[in-house]
Parts: structure tokens; C-alpha cells; sequence
């Protein structure tokens, strides 16, 4: 059997404050328990406080375990006796009595602060239960990253809608589930939520990626898959009806602060309707979605593209890999092997753990050549899944001015650059460009006077030897 945990001293003058009012008074810092949030429903019904709720259940396990303790602390704090009086009732010395009434103390205090860490335990694996399998091991150079979202999200003054963005493969959805389980284990919200899009099959299985479905079908999805998990299954009326479902979820979600994850959000081809819902629900419950497409028409969204992975961060994660996998010519590398992986491929992790994968069966060399020149089953699967249906939903300018950017430097190049490689006038790059920004296909970088525009090490390899065979 597991020994409790020991409370803290703090705790312990908590439960005395607690007694000394008989639960009519809420100690300091007790608002942020978890077993005051578990138990507030409970006490909206009962008309009572939460606190004398909780102080009551704690007595009756104590008169359960020791009745003498109990009775002692109940005549001192409810009947409001003296120590002499008690110990009159006892036949006891009054020293014996507050030997007593110190012990009782520590007890009751004990079964609350055992209550607490149970409920926590509770809250952490319902919470956990919510999001995807575990996909990762480990996550590299994402501390900057995740510490801005977290510092938004938990701005009482800040956004309600946060949207990260950027190329498939790049990180999206390890970023949001990193963040998820770290706000679960400090209790952040009082209510989690994770509903995903994307694809269960493997990036290797030769099925498409993305099935068709309706806009109408794809937000009953998502908002059927949440009420399950916040409102139970009795929430989902037969025959279904969304907007009654709406109502539930928005009644839910303006009693108490919730943060919840949509993922991968590319299958819709208008995120405006799914926008418009969410907005709906939120305030003072947060959401966080992902997709590789952008919404910057919506000026209420907070938009965070995902940045690839520095070099640093990339070598990191060969060698982690090296070591995971027992790849002894990871493991060996030295730095100008590792930083000539990461100039041809760049700083995309599901591309670098390709590359270490594919190590098991064949030379380094094989496989950065094989990744250059778009060659075997792997390799055409990776750009499937990154870049397929990007460049499906391009008109012929907008594939055309993708098509120029490896002709830029590789810090990437003006607006006048490119018009001047297509042959387009100035108003269709600069309309293909937004389209191109706002898939991720490409990067834009602001200045004062003009932009820059770049892509990706990996899309520049896409683009010269994969998107002609596309057509």
C-alpha cells in the first residue's frame, strides 16, 4: 500500500482556519483545489459552501477511523467548549485533551490533503484520456514557442482564439499536445478537450490521406466528438441536431474557464462557419486549433506559425534518434555530417526522422540522395503527405510563382524578383503570394520598406524534382 503523501504546513493552518470557522470561511490559496471544484456542483444543489461540504465528509471518515478524535474536535470547534470543558466531559486533563485535539487536527487535515492529491490524480487521467496517443518521446528546441502560447492563453486579457499554423510535418499537433498535458498538470483550466481531423492511418499506407466530407458533416464531427467528452454521451440527442448541441456546449462553456484543442483543421475548405461557432463558445474558455492553412481574414484570431527546428535543435534530434534506434552513423556523426542533413532537408522533424529511419537499411549518402532526387516509396510518400493536396487547391499562377521560388537565393527574394522570373504582372503575384503564405507553402518576412518571401530547404527539393511530375 502507498504511504500518503505528507501535507504541508500550510495546509495544515488552512484546516485550522477551516475548523476555527466550521467551514463558513475560505482559507487562502483553497479556491485553485481541486477538490473545490469537484465538490461546487454539489454544494449549487445543496445551497451550501463548498467548503462545509467538504469539511463535514472529511469528519465522518475521521469518526469512522478514530470516534474519539472526531467527538473532541466537534465539541472544541462546533459546540465551541473550552479545553477544560472538554476534558470535564472526558474525565481527561485539559494537556491531554490538546494532545488530542493536535492529533485529531493532523488527521483531519491528513484525509483532506489525501482527498486533494487523489482528486488531482482523478482530474490529471480524465484529462489525459482526452488527448491522442503519446507520438513522441521527446520534443526539441519548442521551449520559446511554447512559453509565448502559454503566456497568451493564460492572459486573462488576451485572445480567445489561437491558431497555430505551418507545413505538414512541422510540428503542429506535438506543439498543442506538449502544451495540453503541461496546462492538465498545473490545473490551468478546469475543463480539457481535444478533438482531431487528421488521419489515423500511417504516413506510409498507400490510402489517401484526406477523405472527402462536407462542411456539414466535418463540424457535426467536431462538435459531437466534444460534447461526448465534456456534456457524456446522454448530451447526443437522437436524431441529432447541432444547434441543440450548441446550445448545451455554449451554456457549458461560459460556467467555468475551458481549453480545448481542434487539430488539424486543412480538410475544410472554408474555416469560416467552424470560426464563427467557436467564437460562439468561447470566452472565457480558450481554443486552440491547428492547420496548415492560415485564417487571416479573422481579426479575432491569434495566429502563430510553427518555425522549423534550428540547427541546434535538429542535430539534437538525430543524435536522440541515433541513440533511440541504435543507429550507430548517427551516433558517430560528427557536426558536418549532421549539419549537411539539416542544409538539404531542413528543419522539418517528421522529414528528419524519416532520414534516421531509413539509416537502418542504407547509406546516409543513398538516402540524402534519394530524398534530392525524389526517388522510392518513402520519400514520394513524405511529399504526398506535406504537399499534395496544398498544391491540388493552387489555380496555374499561384503553381507558377511556386515554381519560380527555388529560383530565388535561399534566403528567398522580393515580390519585383519573382515578377520579374514569371513573367506575371504585379497584382497576380502579389495575389498568388497570399494564397501561397496562407497554405504554408511559403514563408513571408515582413520589413519596413518591403517583404521577403522564402520556402522551405524541403519544398525547394519538392518543387525541383516532385511537383513536375504532379503536373
Amino acid at each position: 500500500m502507498e504511504r500518503a503523501e505528507t501535507y504541508p504546513p500550510e495546509f495544515f493552518n488552512a484546516v485550522t482556519t477551516l475548523l476555527q470557522h466550521e467551514g463558513r470561511v475560505l482559507p487562502a490559496g483553497w479556491d485553485s483545489m481541486q477538490f473545490m471544484r469537484d465538490v461546487e456542483q454539489l454544494a449549487h444543489e445543496r445551497g451550501e459552501l463548498p467548503t462545509i461540504i467538504l469539511l463535514e465528509d472529511a469528519m465522518a471518515q475521521l469518526e469512522m477511523e478514530d470516534p474519539s478524535l472526531a467527538e473532541i474536535l466537534r465539541l472544541r470547534y462546533w459546540e465551541g467548549e473550552t479545553l477544560q470543558e472538554v476534558g470535564q466531559k472526558a474525565h481527561r486533563s485539559p494537556a491531554s485533551v490538546h494532545r488530542d485535539l493536535k492529533t485529531g487536527q493532523e488527521k483531519l487535515t491528513q484525509i483532506l490533503w489525501t482527498r486533494e492529491q487523489e482528486a488531482r490524480k482523478a482530474f490529471r487521467d480524465k484529462q489525459l484520456q482526452r488527448l491522442e496517443t503519446l507520438h513522441y518521446d521527446r520534443l526539441f528546441g519548442i521551449e520559446n514557442s511554447l512559453s509565448l502560447l502559454k503566456e497568451v492563453l493564460l492572459d486573462p486579457e488576451g485572445p480567445h482564439i489561437l491558431m497555430v499554423t505551418g507545413m505538414g510535418g512541422i510540428g503542429k499537433t506535438s506543439m498543442a499536445d506538449y502544451l495540453s498535458r503541461n496546462l492538465i498538470d498545473e490545473r490551468a483550466f478546469a475543463n480539457f478537450g481535444w478533438v482531431s481531423l487528421r488521419p489515423t492511418i500511417s504516413l506510409w499506407d498507400d490510402r489517401p490521406f484526406f477523405q472527402p466530407l462536407s462542411e456539414t458533416q466535418v463540424l457535426e464531427q467536431i462538435f459531437e466528438r466534444l460534447g461526448r467528452q465534456l456534456l457524456g454521451e446522454g448530451a447526443i440527442s437522437a436524431p441529432f441536431s447541432l444547434q441543440k448541441l450548441l446550445e448545451r456546449l455554449e451554456y457549458h462553456l461560459k460556467q467555468s474557464p475551458h481549453f480545448i484543442v481542434v487539430d488539424n483543421l486543412e480538410i475544410l475548405s472554408d474555416l469560416a462557419p467552424l470560426m464563427s461557432e467557436l467564437k460562439r463558445l468561447a470566452g472565457p474558455s480558450r481554443f486552440l486549433v491547428t492547420s496548415r492553412v492560415s485564417h487571416f481574414v479573422d481579426p479575432n484570431v491569434y495566429h502563430f506559425k510553427a518555425p522549423p527546428m534550428t540547427l541546434e535543435s535538429a542535430k539534437a534530434l538525430l543524435r536522440h534518434e541515433g541513440r533511440k534506434r541504435n543507429i550507430r552513423v548517427l551516433q558517430e556523426a560528427d557536426d558536418a555530417v549532421l549539419e549537411d542533413i539539416y542544409h538539404r532537408i531542413g528543419g522539418n522533424p517528421l522529414a528528419l526522422r524519416l532520414v534516421a529511419g531509413q539509416l537502418h537499411t542504407h547509406a546516409l549518402k543513398t538516402v540524402l540522395d534519394d530524398l534530392a532526387q525524389a526517388r522510392g516509396r518513402s520519400v514520394a510518400r513524405l511529399f504526398e503527405y506535406i504537399y499534395r493536396r496544398g498544391w491540388e487547391n493552387l489555380d496555374e499562377t499561384a503553381q507558377r510563382v511556386l515554381l519560380a521560388m527555388p529560383l530565388l537565393p535561399p534566403e528567398g527574394g522580393v515580390a519585383e524578383q519573382i515578377v520579374a522570373i514569371t513573367g506575371l504582372n504585379d497584382e497576380q503575384v502579389h495575389d498568388a503570394l497570399e494564397v501561397l503564405v496562407q497554405l504554408n507553402l511559403v514563408d513571408h518576412h515582413p520589413g519596413l520598406s518591403e517583404s521577403r518571401y522564402a520556402i522551405h530547404s524541403l519544398t525547394r527539393t519538392f518543387l525541383q524534382q516532385q511537383a513536375a511530375r504532379w503536373g
